[in-house]
């Protein structure tokens, strides 16, 4: 069930340009949702400078919005290490202070951290598990979450794991490991680094469901099932296979401590679904499911 008074507001998404924003908007519509970008216009967004811009500049109140998702962030790990002033002044200080503006108006405040929050080495994690970050980007994120939580008990917390598509160019992990597959590259991978990757679509769904059912405090957004990098690779070669033609190429493995990042990268950070899906009713699926999916869609329209 929807909360009282939240039927009638809209839902505000900052980010809204962002990959799980183009989504979350898709899903809820324009009569459920306002969507804010920066660099790249989309069709009745609003600009918006989170770096600069307040709510005040859109402007929202409590009486037409019952909820502000903040999407935007400096995400990239590397972007981070390299440029850590800008990140924590992104990750933490605007999206603080973001926090505070939301809570003056009344207006719960939806905060997209992480599963880098984590140290890697006891996953998969609950929401009751100690976060011990090991890169600057999810220190950022696990300090903003504090603060969020501190401005109002009553705002929400959403652990996002990491997000695919099954869009051919859209980026993300599975199309990227596809692309390579159908080049017959010779494709480096690590055994050891695994995560509960879940589907941008699924992403949306459960953010929604959460926000439909007044969730506060810290929920999980996953996948159903936790996965090593070449456990999720040998899964599309046999979807591939299965649906094209065999993989001409080969698998060089390796480990997580030889890829060329410039901090050290958290091995297993999945993350349990229960505590989510108990709340939404809902669970995302696997990615055998959805690259299938995708793959007789495809054939379908040849």
């Amino acid at each position: 069930m929807e909360p009282d008074g939240t039927k009638d507001r809209r839902i505000l998404i900052v980010g809204g340009s962002s990959f799980i924003g183009r989504h979350l908007s898709a899903l809820l519509g324009h009569s459920g949702a306002l969507a804010t970008y920066h660099a790249s216009p989309i069709e009745g967004g609003v600009q918006f400078d989170i770096m600069r811009d307040s709510l005040d500049d859109i402007p929202v109140d409590g009486d037409t919005v019952s909820h502000i998702v903040l999407l935007s962030a400096v995400s990239s790990p590397n972007g981070c290490f390299a440029d850590p002033s800008r990140c924590r002044a992104c990750n933490v200080d605007r999206a603080v202070d973001l926090a505070r503006q939301a809570n003056d108006k009344g207006i719960t405040f939806v905060f997209a951290s992480t599963e880098s929050i984590f140290d890697g080495e006891d996953g998969p994690y609950d929401e009751n598990s100690t976060p011990r970050p090991v890169m600057l980007y999810g220190e950022t994120k696990l300090e903003a979450e504090r603060q969020i939580l501190e401005i109002n008990s009553g705002n929400l917390i959403l652990r996002i794991a990491s997000v695919y598509g099954t869009v051919p160019g859209d980026g993300t992990l599975c199309m990227g490991m596809l692309d390579q597959i159908a080049r017959g590259d010779r494709i480096l991978c690590a055994t050891d680094q695994a995560f509960s990757p879940i589907h941008v679509e699924d992403t949306a769904t459960t953010i929604h469901k959460l926000i439909e059912r007044d969730a506060h405090g810290i929920y999980n957004v996953a996948g159903p099932e936790t996965l090593t990098r070449l456990e999720i690779l040998n899964t599309l070669i046999a979807l591939y296979e299965q649906y094209r033609q065999p993989f001409r190429g080969s698998i060089e493995t390796c480990t997580v401590s030889d890829l060329p990042t410039p901090e050290v990268r958290p091995r297993n950070t999945g993350l349990s679904m229960r505590k989510t899906a108990a709340m939404t009713g809902f669970m995302p699926q696997s990615v055998t499911e959805r690259v299938s999916a995708a793959f007789k869609e495809q054939t379908d329209e040849r």
